[in-house]
């Protein structure tokens, strides 16, 4: 976690930004919890189906809830009320089934309330506590229905390869020790969650929870990340933006927001597709008017963060995304002035997002990109097997920089996920995480009909992978785990539909 280095002065403003991140995170279980009571009320056939749903079970889900609210409350106090209540809200909802459990620990895994909060224990607790709740739920209700079925596919058997050759690789480092305690601090929850959503996931409800899960932690981030920039690091006006934690680099966070924004479009977008009454009943297909203000927000705090981000990579991404919607359905011409006027909101920022950025920056970036990439073939190239080492590419970058005119030195990244796998993990690596990429494109391909959402995403944000050093954080593992499953759910609605 980055430390925040502020002014005095600057503290109440940090402050600010704290309680808008309690805000947006009580707005999110909010969120979940209306959304699935208004599933419920519309289909309350998927109650009787769920046996742990019992009425002494939603008893026990509120008082554990008052529970979580009164020992958060004295410690947060009444400044983070907002945080206390969401914690409680979805605490209570993470008892009643294993996908909420999920749904709360994947809500603050991308909040990450704990680089921006003041450190305390409890705080600390909050991801290994909801990420233990999620396997005592899960593990609760194998015990109930004495029953245990777990899901295999070839992108589970190429993400076990892939963790288990990045392990030995991760032996061959300079310090094993530290490549490993950073193996199993990152990539190996990495592999943990891919591993829970292929497995927790049932029914198309469970995708569609985890989605707003996604699009709402993606756009919370978004607006806190401008906020921070415009309240705390507004000093210079031609300054990038910047964040705290995991996602302080400006094409970090924006690409992230390119990989949620198909996912924003899909309530608005599956009103207009013709296959809405085959999976789910028209008033479920309608948009809500909650989706439309989302997808307002969405795109407009995502052209903010394009503008402020000046993210080359990302803007690249983002017009990947608006050729595949012109792509997909040509014959839309009632749609196209539609498609057209959100294609332009934004397209029409991309020149002044180039622009902003002095022109001898961009050169002296765009040639230490191609230095990085340079050096990172050639550290494949001398360690063919297992690379120079997990984690080592910022240790072994001076050692194999053959190039004079690189303007930065030191610890560096390759800038590219693909490459920075084959730097430290050799071909094999590379291999295995491209063909666990490819494998889950191909499933999002075979439901682009019924869901394009997930080929959007897949190809846009694989764009900005291929700029960004995001080979070992989560997000791509949730983006493949959640397309893998996916697939699989509505292609076996689609033939169930087929046989009756």
């Amino acid at each position: 976690m980055e430390s925040i280095h502020i002014s005095s002065v600057q503290e109440g403003l940090l402050h600010q930004v704290t309680i808008s991140m309690s805000l947006l995170f009580f707005f999110l279980m909010l969120w979940v919890a209306w959304s699935q009571l208004r599933l419920w009320k519309l289909r309350p056939e998927l109650i009787a189906s769920q046996s742990e749903l019992r009425q002494s079970s939603i008893i026990i889900s509120v008082f554990i809830g008052i529970g979580v609210f009164f020992i958060f409350s004295t410690e947060f106090g009444l400044d983070e009320l907002p945080l206390t209540l969401g914690l409680a809200l979805g605490m209570s909802m993470a008892f009643l089934s294993p996908i909420f459990a999920f749904a709360l620990f994947l809500s603050l895994i991308i909040f990450r309330p704990w680089e921006l909060l003041p450190p305390s224990d409890l705080v600390a607790i909050l991801p290994r506590a909801s990420g233990l709740l999620v396997f005592v739920v899960f593990a609760s209700r194998v015990i109930r229905e004495k029953k245990l079925k777990i899901f295999w596919s070839f992108e589970c058997a190429l993400l076990i390869l892939f963790l288990f050759w990045t392990f030995l690789s991760a032996l061959q480092a300079l310090d094993s020790k530290v490549a490993l305690d950073s193996y199993f601090e990152v990539l190996g929850k990495s592999g943990i969650i891919f591993l829970l959503i292929v497995n927790l996931v049932k029914k198309i409800e469970d995708v569609e929870l985890l989605k707003k899960v996604l699009v709402g932690g993606l756009l919370s981030l978004s607006v806190l990340a401008i906020l921070y920039n415009v309240l705390i690091s507004n000093e210079d006006p031609s300054q990038r933006l910047v964040f705290v934690g995991m996602l302080g680099d400006p094409n970090d966070i924006t690409s992230l927001a390119v990989m949620g924004l198909p996912f924003a479009l899909w309530p608005v977008w599956r009103s207009w597709s013709k296959h809405r009454r085959t999976e789910l009943r028209q008033k479920e297909a309608s948009p809500h008017v909650l989706d439309w203000l989302i997808l307002i927000v969405y795109v407009l705090s995502f052209l903010t963060l394009l503008y402020l981000a000046q993210s080359r990579g990302a803007v690249l991404a983002t017009a990947v995304f608006i050729g595949l919607i012109f792509m997909y359905r040509l014959e839309w011409r009632r749609k196209s002035f539609v498609i057209a006027l959100f294609a332009a909101l934004i397209a029409l920022p991309t020149f002044q997002i180039v622009s902003q950025r002095e022109s001898d920056d961009l050169s002296a970036s765009k040639t230490n990109r191609m230095i990085f990439w340079k050096t990172a073939v050639r550290m494949a190239i001398h360690h063919p097997v297992f690379g120079v080492g997990y984690g080592d590419f910022p240790n072994q970058f001076e050692n194999y920089l053959m190039d004079e005119g690189a303007t930065e030195s030191g610890k560096r990244t390759a800038h590219s996920s693909w490459l920075l796998i084959l730097a430290e993990n050799g071909f094999m690596g590379l291999g295995l995480f491209l063909g666990l990429f490819l494998l889950c494109l191909r499933r999002a391909y075979k439901i682009r009909d019924e869901h394009p959402e997930f080929l959007f995403s897949m190809v846009s944000y694989g764009t900005a992978m291929s700029f960004l050093s995001h080979s070992y954080l989560f997000f791509p593992y949730i983006l493949f785990a959640l397309t893998t499953i996916s697939s699989k759910v509505i292609c076996d609605s689609r033939d169930s539909s087929q046989n009756i």
